[in-house]
């Protein structure tokens, strides 16, 4: 498959998702075991944060892990998508190490692209805007 149509089908693909993983809620719990902590001679109430985090593993060993988190700047939370590479798949080069990105590994990059695209609304629209960047180049 060319390079125009495969991005083609991955732009469809993307566009066609409906459920995004930010519509699963994050919790506040009060432990019920516990439910003060004395720290430093301060009381405080003490809570569980219950945040989903979701992982998608690739054949080649990697993962995509995508979570929700506190905005830097601002009271809402925001889906996080992050690419993670275990070290015993990198390969040393001099003093770095490299993960070499081949035709044997490739879904593991197009997996990202589909995993950022359904991490939230607004993620879709960001990565379609890419593609379609992608494809007029």
């Amino acid at each position: 498959m060319d390079k125009k149509r495969r991005h083609k089908s991955i732009i469809k693909k993307i566009e066609k998702y409906t459920n995004f993983l930010d519509s699963i809620e994050t919790y506040v719990v009060e432990n019920e075991s516990e439910s003060s902590k004395e720290v430093n001679g301060l009381k405080f109430k003490f809570y569980r944060w219950i945040i989903p985090l979701f992982r998608f593993y690739n054949r080649d060993g990697t993962f995509i892990e995508t979570l929700k988190e506190k905005q830097q700047y601002a009271y809402r939370m925001q889906m996080m998508v992050y690419f993670c590479i275990p070290c015993s798949i990198l390969e040393e080069q001099e003093t770095n190490l490299v993960y070499k990105i081949t035709p044997q590994n490739m879904d593991s990059i197009i997996n990202t692209v589909k995993v950022f695209g359904c991490a939230s609304k607004r993620h879709q629209h960001d990565v379609l805007k890419i593609l379609e960047c992608f494809l007029n180049m």
